[in-house]
């Protein structure tokens, strides 16, 4: 495990047993309002690190398309052509369309 996953741990379970210690210190009352509190900024805090694995997961897909495509002299290449087959049979007047690519249909 590495050293900021153990530390995020320490942190968040400092945090815990802080927000556990003062409701058990606080009275009834205030325990429901510092629960509510709590409970606010963990769902902002929830929404904030959604936002931001979204938003990395997508500059990962972005930089791993335009990497796939870039040559090593910098210049765009097309992607790869494929030879594909396909085996299929069919009954009576049934048709078998491949989907995927250039597709001639009824010769249209």
């Amino acid at each position: 495990m590495r050293w900021s996953a153990r530390l995020l741990i320490v942190i968040a379970g400092s945090v815990v047993t802080g927000a556990g210690v003062l409701v058990l210190l606080a009275g009834l009352e205030d325990a429901d309002k510092i629960s509510s509190v709590v409970g606010a900024v963990a769902g902002v805090l929830g929404l904030a690190v959604s936002i931001a694995g979204a938003l990395r997961a997508r500059g990962s897909q972005e930089n791993s398309a335009s990497a796939a495509l870039a040559s090593s002299d910098g210049v765009e290449a097309k992607p790869a052509v494929r030879d594909v087959s396909m085996l299929a049979e069919a009954a009576g007047d049934a048709r078998i369309y491949q989907a995927g690519g250039d597709m001639t249909v009824n010769d249209r």
